[in-house]
């Protein structure tokens, strides 16, 4: 009798040592998955950081260059551009410290644009998986379903509305997302600043 109560003792103890580690087990995939998300978020918030640097410096970049940002043909306005138009690996332009100018107005201040914008777009691809960045002069920066387009829309005239930097990148889909949901995310802008009143 003694026996069998031992190898039964021993067998229950068997399965409580089975039942902790299921629980521990599963425990522990749950922190792995919290830990996972938590990281996904944090990077997230670098994008989002890394996102509101490169607009606020394209926006005083153009204010320290009004000749050329506040030119009204949206042709001849190289700070007026759309990344998604724009080739992979767009032709470099004249670097700007190296080229001289002579005349400030019609010469140097475009010239400045464009490199600023070259380079701009450079870093911007290189810190923002899939970025897209469209500046342009636009009066609807938000709609009504609480976001703003990539389109454009100057309804108070072509020289008169404000200049906006729209910048959007890839995210990576959370805990709960879909990839649908993260596609159609990318296709609207994240950051919506405006530049030049």
């Amino acid at each position: 009798m003694h026996r069998c109560r031992v190898s039964h003792a021993h067998g229950f103890a068997m399965l409580e040592a089975l039942v902790s580690v299921l629980v521990l087990t599963i425990g522990v995939l749950g922190i792995a998955g919290l830990l996972l998300t938590s990281y996904r978020f944090s990077q997230q918030s670098s994008y989002d950081t890394v996102a509101m640097h490169l607009a606020t410096e394209l926006a005083d970049k153009m204010r320290a260059n009004l000749p050329a940002s506040q030119t009204p043909n949206p042709a001849n306005n190289p700070y007026l551009f759309d990344t998604a138009s724009m080739g992979a690996n767009p032709t470099p332009v004249q670097n700007f410290y190296t080229t001289p100018c002579s005349d400030v107005t019609t010469v140097c201040a475009p010239l400045l644009a464009r490199f600023d914008v070259d380079e701009w777009v450079r870093r911007a691809r290189l810190s923002l998986p899939g970025a897209r960045a469209v500046v342009c002069r636009d009066d609807v920066s938000w709609q009504a379903a609480g976001y703003s387009p990539w389109g454009c829309n100057p309804a108070a005239g072509a020289g008169t509305a404000p200049i906006v930097i729209k910048l959007g990148w890839v995210e990576r889909p959370l805990l709960g997302q879909t990839r649908a949901d993260v596609t159609d995310l990318a296709t609207r802008p994240q950051l919506v600043i405006v530049a030049l009143p």
